[in-house]
């Protein structure tokens, strides 16, 4: 809360024009600096938020184990009437207390940019109340036996609230991760897209004279970049008040992008060719560095839903997977596709490479290696959602294990260019492992439709939309690398290579 207040004296202390002057050193404007205020005012703000619910939640807990020991106490008569009704009071005061803490947390909620979805378990309250009464009304009675069991009851309404809280907190976790994950890939994506779209633009411009009419038409496409990136800069500002990763590192590659966007044009303008390529490839360099920072954060949620750590994280039970036969087909044919693809391209790589033709310093070449790279990866991706969505043998299970380790020194030869005879060889025993698990589950199919005497006429819910989805984000088209790539830490080395290629 101190923190909050000092951050609004900071920036009610300063004008624009001081703040202008004190930010010029560091590159920064007013504005960017005031967003970046805006932010950091916003997270604690939702942090706030969360403590005051989980205080709420620790408070019920502790409060309710409290209420179950006074319960023993009513119930054995270990304490006189008038001290019971003094410790009774005191524990609907403290209710009370927590009521009021929990409303302020709510109102705190209103005041976010996205707010959280908060219950107002008016109905536990009541019930509670009304143990509360009960309770009191017994004790004045000298009932001590049925205020007892009015205690316990009430012991057992707080614990019920305090786990209602806690899974709605899970609840609003879960629904926010999965919102801010899905919105990250799109920006990814997009990012990807702009990043290649200014490749073409520099690529365009290193031949042209500034006198080729063509030249004009240039420089409004690049003006027009400034356009496209704002989407994405928006995006990111919005998901910057809720996701905590997206922090200065992140945020500076989004200023040094719009920075030489605003700066560009100009140059080009000037006929300064030479220094507006420059810039350009500084854009690139920078788009890359974002493309790698976002994707380690996709990464690390990822990693935090698996191991449940996030809300939508839980895990879940593996048992009463289906079994559709025709799904699991369908997810090893289209694991099959994909690797004769990848082999095809391999093979026409290391046939280029005996010609003599095109170095793998190459733009091309690395846009192609880059590409390889995220169908392995998504490749891989395929194999454990194809474990995890349907019931396959331990035979397949261990072919899929092999296939993957093989898939994974694959992806280790990609990334060190190492474009070899043994890489396609280890490839080609991909899609022999892959036929074979194939054979071994519909092997295993038709051993089941033979014992099977019962169910014959039963429709199962086929999950053909799942590999859809799949192979629509997955196909195999140019557009591949630009839309679905997931970058990972064992891309770095081929991005930071690939940017000193294009800085050339």
């Amino acid at each position: 809360k101190k923190l909050m207040e000092e951050l609004q004296k900071l920036q009610e202390k300063f004008n624009e024009k001081m703040m202008n002057e004190l930010l010029q050193k560091n590159e920064f404007s007013y504005e960017e600096m005031k967003e970046r205020l805006d932010r950091t005012k916003e997270i604690l703000k939702r942090e706030q938020v969360e403590q005051k619910v989980n205080k709420t939640i620790d408070e019920l807990n502790k409060l309710s184990k409290e209420q179950e020991e006074l319960s023993e106490k009513t119930q054995n008569k270990e304490l006189s009437k008038e001290e019971l009704k003094a410790k009774q009071e005191d524990i609907e005061k403290r209710f009370d207390e927590i009521k009021k803490e929990y409303d302020k947390a709510k109102e705190l909620n209103e005041e976010l940019k996205s707010p959280m979805e908060l219950d107002d378990f008016q109905k536990q309250e009541e019930e509670i109340k009304q143990e509360f009464e009960n309770t009191k009304s017994n004790l004045d009675k000298g009932k001590k036996s049925k205020a007892s069991k009015s205690q316990k009851q009430n012991s057992q309404n707080m614990q019920k609230m305090a786990k209602s809280m806690q899974s709605m907190m899970q609840a609003n976790s879960a629904k926010q991760e999965g919102e801010d994950m899905e919105s990250l890939r799109k920006i990814l994506d997009n990012l990807l897209t702009f990043s290649f779209k200014q490749e073409e633009l520099k690529n365009e411009f290193k031949n042209i004279r500034n006198t080729d009419p063509k030249y004009i038409e240039l420089a409004d496409k690049q003006l027009s970049m400034k356009e496209d990136f704002a989407i994405i800069n928006d995006s990111l500002k919005s998901l910057a008040s809720r996701v905590r990763q997206i922090s200065k590192p992140i945020l500076d590659e989004v200023y040094n992008i719009n920075q030489k966007l605003r700066e560009v044009p100009t140059e080009f303008e000037k006929r300064r060719v030479s220094k507006a390529r420059q810039m350009q490839s500084e854009i690139m360099t920078s788009s890359n560095n974002l493309a790698l920072l976002l994707s380690e954060i996709i990464n690390q949620m990822k990693k935090s839903q698996s191991s449940g750590g996030g809300g939508s994280g839980q895990s879940k039970p593996k048992k009463g997977k289906p079994q559709s036969g025709e799904g699991k087909q369908k997810g090893m044919q289209d694991l099959k596709s994909m690797q004769e693809g990848l082999k095809k391209q391999m093979e026409q790589m290391l046939k280029e490479m005996k010609e003599g033709k095109g170095g793998m310093g190459k733009n091309g070449e690395n846009k192609r290696l880059a590409k390889m790279l995220a169908q392995q990866e998504i490749f891989r991706q395929m194999m454990k959602d194809l474990n995890a969505q349907f019931s396959l043998n331990p035979e397949t299970q261990k072919m899929l294990r092999e296939i993957d380790k093989m898939a994974e020194e694959n992806q280790k030869d990609i990334v060190n260019r190492r474009i070899t005879p043994k890489l396609l060889e280890r490839q080609k025993r991909i899609e022999t492992r892959l036929l074979e698990a194939e054979k071994a589950e519909n092997k295993r199919k038709t051993e089941n439709k033979r014992k099977s005497t019962e169910g014959k006429d039963k429709i199962y819910k086929s999950p053909e939309d799942v590999f859809k989805k799949a192979k629509k984000e997955n196909s195999f088209n140019e557009d591949l690398y630009r839309k679905n790539i997931q970058l990972n830490n064992f891309y770095k080395k081929l991005y930071d290579e690939y940017s000193k290629q294009i800085s050339k």
